[in-house]
């Protein structure tokens, strides 16, 4: 009996070093803010966008093998779509995303990149009389992730997230701080105060964020389709960050077979080049399509161009780009007549 009870505890106590371990957090850190349930699901080892350091880890290698070439690899429509509906490939991309456009906007700020990828809890960093300040960029889909998020990477001095989720969190740990005050206990309060001060907002919304990568998923193919017709070329991430800051635009002018072949005659009949002998070629659709045929407008920067989308994921050449000038554009479709895809 007495070597079972010894066996278990030695057991607890190592799960318990486990526990500590993967997740870094030491009885000061719990202990100065409280946690709900939410955070005890969390950290019991409830799924929570890009927890896991393993598939976090695979899926950031997948995404930098497979992004950068998208349109010519023949399984990149499978990835495209484990990006919408996988939480932790969707989260990791926000959260990229989410940085490089920081770095983008706030450079002049004095921002930079931390250049160790391993640095501990700083994703960007700054000098502000002549001392040193990190910053964290988090972007959760749930905005109660946070505080827990704040408590596990507390050593940055600024700690950014989306302008539409900063009111939730903030005024969150005002009630927690007043409520702190009211129980004496005026540690915790001291610390919820000095994370109210950590708290910035990061110049974009969560749904800016999230639907551009949800944009540049559905779009990537015909945007990579575009660019190369140009002798251009982006990454994934590029593709989404040119539709966060309005760089890239995607009109749809047609859609369904019927549709499409006639909008390529209306195209081809303008005198646009090489489009007439595209609505020659009658295209042999499968029986079985998961979505109809489009032409799409793409404006990347001054160029602008006519995709035609037939939507054979596994038929390669299944896109059609041309080149289109801004006359030809305003014929075909005056101003007005474009309705932007939803980002």
């Amino acid at each position: 009996m007495k070597s079972n009870f010894g066996t278990l505890a030695f057991v607890a106590i190592f799960a318990a070093l486990w526990f500590i371990s993967c997740f870094g957090l030491n009885a000061a850190d719990t202990a100065r803010l409280e946690l709900d349930d939410l955070d005890k699901a969390i950290l019991a080892g409830a799924p929570e966008e890009a927890a896991d350091p393993i598939t976090l880890a695979q899926v950031t290698k997948a995404t930098e093998r497979t992004f950068p070439n998208l349109s010519e690899e023949l399984d990149s429509q499978k990835l495209l779509q484990k990006t919408l509906l996988e939480p932790s490939m969707r989260g990791n991309l926000r959260g990229r995303l989410a940085e490089e456009d920081f770095l983008k906007r706030n450079a002049k700020e004095g921002w930079r990149r931390v250049k160790n990828p391993t640095a501990p809890q700083n994703d960007v960093w700054r000098r502000v009389d002549g001392k040193l300040e990190g910053g964290q960029i988090k972007v959760h889909n749930d905005w109660r992730q946070y505080r827990l998020s704040m408590v596990k990477d507390s050593k940055a001095e600024r700690f950014f997230i989306p302008d539409d989720q900063y009111d939730q969190v903030l005024n969150d740990l005002e009630e927690r701080r007043v409520g702190a005050l009211r129980g004496g206990l005026t540690d915790k309060a001291a610390e919820y105060a000095r994370q109210q001060k950590r708290l910035a907002k990061l110049g974009r919304t969560f749904s800016q964020l999230d639907g551009s990568i949800e944009s540049a998923a559905k779009n990537c193919s015909r945007i990579s389709a575009a660019l190369r017709s140009g002798g251009k070329a982006l990454p994934f991430i590029g593709i989404a960050l040119g539709i966060l800051d309005g760089g890239i635009s995607v009109y749809q002018v047609a859609q369904g077979k019927m549709s499409v072949q006639e909008c390529m005659q209306k195209v081809g009949k303008a005198g646009v080049a090489g489009v007439a002998s595209w609505a020659a070629v009658d295209v042999v659709l499968p029986v079985v399509i998961s979505d109809p045929p489009v032409a799409v407008i793409i404006v990347v920067g001054t160029a602008t161009y006519f995709v035609v989308d037939y939507a054979i994921g596994a038929v390669i050449d299944s896109y059609k780009s041309a080149s289109l000038t801004k006359n030809e554009l305003a014929m075909l479709w005056p101003d007005g007549a474009l309705t932007p895809v939803q980002k």
